[in-house]
C-alpha cells in the first residue's frame, strides 16, 4: 500500500478527508495525495497527528507497535471505543487550536507595531 493510500484510510477512520487533514496540518491542497515523494518532515506532522509511526506511513506496518504497551489513562489500558473518541476529540481541536494561535499571532503582531509605532512617536517628541 502506497503512503497516500495509508493517510486516505487514516483520515477514513477518523471521519475526515485528506483535504480537511491538510488544511488543518497547514499543507497545500493536495500535498499529501498528488505527489510520489511526501517529505519527511510532513510524513513526520501526519503521524504525529494521527499517533502513528513514519514506518507505518510508508509500509503499512510498525514493527515496533507489537513492543509498545496499550495506550494508557490513569493506569488503565484504553479500549479501542475510548482511543477511537479521542481521535475524535483530536480531529475537531486541531481547527480550533489553529485559530486561536493565528489570533494570538496577530495580537502580537499588532501588540508589537503599536509599541514600536510608539518608540519612534517618543524619539521624535
Amino acid at each position: 500500500m502506497e503512503t497516500s493510500e495509508i493517510i486516505r484510510t487514516l483520515c477514513k477512520a477518523e471521519h475526515t478527508s485528506v483535504t480537511k487533514l491538510e488544511e488543518t496540518l497547514g499543507f497545500s491542497n493536495g500535498s499529501l495525495t498528488k505527489s510520489k515523494d511526501i517529505g519527511s518532515s510532513r510524513l513526520f506532522v501526519v503521524a504525529k497527528h494521527f499517533g502513528v509511526s513514519m514506518e507505518y506511513l510508508m509500509t503499512g506496518e510498525d514493527a515496533s507497535a507489537a513492543s509498545r504497551p496499550h495506550p494508557m489513562l490513569d493506569g488503565c489500558a484504553l479500549t479501542a471505543e475510548e482511543i477511537e473518541l479521542l481521535r475524535g476529540f483530536r480531529a475537531a481541536i486541531y481547527p480550533v487550536r489553529k485559530t486561536m494561535l493565528f489570533q494570538a499571532n496577530e495580537a502580537l503582531k499588532g501588540d508589537m507595531e503599536k509599541s514600536s509605532s510608539s518608540a519612534s512617536n517618543a524619539e521624535t517628541a
